[in-house]
């Protein structure tokens, strides 16, 4: 399963291109786990991230954790949504009696600066599954890239983000013949509404409830290059 999502991702015309770099560059770590939304697997995820954490090395250094599940099969694109966030949520619940939010992100879903936190690191989430309307997110497993929120701000750092963007969404014309409306029009003002692919409503409410904030406990301690 792991060399079916990096075959994937380095297909011709895949348009995500730090997925690609992480991939050709072997950071890119893939875990299996059973279930979608359990905590079982929840809790795995998280210890696993933990790991990746300590063990990833910024900045200007693609990297990515990837979550593949072997289930269950998902039918819809609401389907899939709502196991994403339920599964997100239960790792939330998971961790936040350990760590703080990321001080350089929000914790609420409707805030603009909102990035999914976890071992006080944030994290960009992309969701794939075999029901996606669009192709870049289309993967025959239920998927969660966590993307560190650290070499989005190195690239807005080195004037590169928004070429970064641009490139990305070409390349997702070119597969698709357009842009995910999500991504040009975040309904939540937040990424939030990017996370599961789904291009959602103009009202659509995020489902995630962030714990209180409470004195953050020192963050998973990452490699600095």
């Amino acid at each position: 399963m792991p060399a079916l999502f990096r075959d994937t991702v380095l297909r011709r015309g895949f348009p995500c291109l730090g997925a690609r770099s992480s991939v050709r560059r072997g950071q890119c770590r893939v875990r299996v786990y059973p279930e979608l939304g359990t905590v079982r697997d929840a809790t795995s995820v998280c210890a696993d991230l933990y790991e990746f954490a300590r063990d990833t090395t910024y900045p200007g250094n693609f990297a990515s954790f990837t979550a593949m599940f072997t289930g269950p099969p998902i039918g819809s694109e609401s389907e899939f949504e709502r196991l994403l966030w339920a599964h997100l949520q239960l790792m939330h619940d998971i961790d936040a009696p350990r760590y703080g939010w990321d001080p350089d992100t929000a914790g609420d879903p409707r805030d603009p600066r909102f990035s999914f936190s976890i071992g006080g690191h944030a994290y960009y989430i992309v969701g794939m599954h075999g029901a996606a309307s669009r192709f870049a997110r289309r993967f025959p497993y239920p998927t969660i890239v966590f993307n560190p929120h650290a070499q989005f701000v190195w690239l807005r750092e080195q004037g590169l983000l928004d070429t970064f963007k641009r490139l990305i969404r070409t390349r997702d014309i070119r597969l698709q013949g357009s842009v995910n409306p999500a991504l040009l029009n975040p309904a939540s003002g937040s990424q939030a509404c990017q996370y599961s692919g789904r291009p959602v409503e103009p009202h659509w409410h995020c489902p995630f409830q962030p714990h209180p904030d409470r004195p953050p406990a020192p963050a998973v301690r990452t490699s600095r290059a």
